[in-house]
């Protein structure tokens, strides 16, 4: 059997080198060089390699590997993000974030990778991303927590 250390540097080579769309697609590249994952085992994998799924041009979408895993992402966290970020709603235990197709996987990946106090997690679609705070999150520490990992944002805040 071979190790997940392994099978994680496959992961990153198969996305680096073509186009891969779907998480069937790249389990069936891994069946066929000997990693047989379950989807569950996959996506965990995904998730701790910070793999992306994006729009890749031709109306389609397309798994990428951040760069450099070591490395502060100034540009994904500042820029990418927040072009694709259409509005912020904070209501009660929930806060939504509206954004153009193909964008929300990337903003709750950035969301989920900053730990904070105020959110729990975050649930996304193709554009919608669903932010679950915690009990007595004030509205303004929530904005605040969103605002130092995606500079700008709070210009999206919609008024309730």
């Amino acid at each position: 059997m071979k190790n997940k250390a392994q099978r994680l540097k496959v992961i990153k080579s198969l996305i680096n080198m073509q186009k891969i769309s779907s998480q069937e697609e790249l389990q069936s590249l891994l069946n066929e060089r000997d990693y047989t994952v379950t989807q569950a085992t996959l996506s965990r994998d995904l998730k701790e390699l910070k793999i992306a799924k994006v729009p890749d041009g031709s109306a389609g979408y397309r798994y990428v590997v951040p760069t450099d895993s070591l490395a502060v992402d100034v540009p994904e966290t500042s820029e990418l993000p927040l072009v694709g970020v259409k509005s912020l709603e904070i209501s009660g235990q929930i806060a939504v974030v509206k954004t153009r197709p193909g964008y929300a996987s990337v903003v709750a990946s950035i969301i989920d990778s900053g730990q904070n106090a105020e959110i729990m997690g975050t649930l996304a679609g193709d554009d919608t991303v669903l932010l679950i705070l915690r009990h007595g999150a004030a509205a303004q520490k929530v904005l605040d927590t969103i605002s130092a990992l995606i500079p700008g944002i709070q210009d999206k805040l919609m008024n309730n």
